[in-house]
């Protein structure tokens, strides 16, 4: 949970281990689903869900380092 920017955010993340046969892609290791939800000020909530599909395996990147990985991608975006 963060409190910044004058509102209350919340972050979770639930990751899977896959293979390639199973998803039909390539390298792939890992998916994730991150949920965000927000507390404005003005006391309306914003929900949002995100998939997220990684080569980085569990040992490369725990569930704790993929929801870092993408707030470090989301902050690149938003700047």
């Amino acid at each position: 949970m963060d409190n910044g920017h004058r509102r209350i955010e919340w972050r979770g993340i639930e990751v899977g281990e896959v293979t390639p046969a199973q998803m039909g892609f390539p390298h792939v290791a890992q998916v994730a689903r991150i949920d965000r939800v927000r507390q404005l000020r003005n006391g309306r909530q914003e929900v949002e869900t995100i998939c997220i599909i990684t080569s980085l395996t569990a040992a490369q990147a725990d569930a704790a380092r993929l929801l870092e990985l993408a707030r470090q991608y989301w902050s690149i975006e938003n700047g």
